[in-house]
C-alpha cells in the first residue's frame, strides 16, 4: 500500500506546479503551496492610494460619467477590454475594490452596452491574462487589477 504515489498538479495563468509522492506528502506540499499562494504579496491595485498612480503620470482630468471615461480609452471594441476599463472605473470613480461580475454587468447596463454572453468568462479569461488578481467579495468570487492590468489599461489612454 506504500508505493501508492499521488498526484495534484497546480495551473496558475502559463505557471504550473506538479507535486508527486506519497498521500501524507502530497497533502502537505499542497497545504504550504496553498498558503503560499493566499499570502503572495503581489501589488495589487487596492494598495493605489490615488488616481494619479491608476492613470498616469500625466495630468488627465478624470470625467464624471461612465461612456465619456470608455470613450477617453479609445472605446475599446472588444468586451474583455471593456470589462477592464470599467474596473478601472468601479476602482477609480466608485471606489468599488474588488469588485465582481455583477459590478461588471451594472457597468453594462449604465452605459447601455450589450454585454457578452457570459461576464464571468470574460474576467476569468482577464485574469488569465494576467490582468486581474482573484479575491473574495461577500463571500464570492471577485477580483481587483493587477500591476499587470493597469499598464494595459495606460496603453488604452489617447
Amino acid at each position: 500500500m506504500s508505493d501508492l504515489k499521488y498526484k495534484i498538479r497546480v495551473k496558475i495563468g502559463d505557471r504550473e506546479i506538479e507535486i508527486v509522492g506519497p498521500k501524507e506528502y502530497v497533502d502537505l506540499k499542497y497545504t504550504e503551496l496553498k498558503e503560499e499562494i493566499l499570502n503572495f504579496d503581489m501589488p495589487v491595485p487596492n494598495r493605489v492610494t490615488s488616481q494619479q498612480d491608476t492613470v498616469s503620470e500625466s495630468t488627465i482630468e478624470i470625467p464624471d460619467n461612465l461612456p465619456t471615461f470608455l470613450s477617453m480609452k479609445g472605446n475599446p471594441p472588444g468586451k474583455q477590454d471593456i470589462a477592464l476599463v470599467f474596473a478601472e472605473w468601479l476602482l477609480i470613480k466608485e471606489s468599488i475594490d474588488p469588485f465582481n461580475r455583477t459590478d461588471i454587468s451594472n457597468c453594462f447596463k449604465l452605459t447601455r452596452i450589450p454585454p457578452s454572453k457570459n461576464i464571468a468568462v470574460d474576467l476569468i479569461r482577464l485574469q488569465a491574462k494576467g490582468y486581474l488578481i482573484p479575491d473574495e467579495k461577500e463571500g464570492g468570487l471577485a477580483y481587483r487589477i493587477s500591476k499587470t492590468g493597469i499598464d494595459y489599461l495606460k496603453q488604452m489612454e489617447k
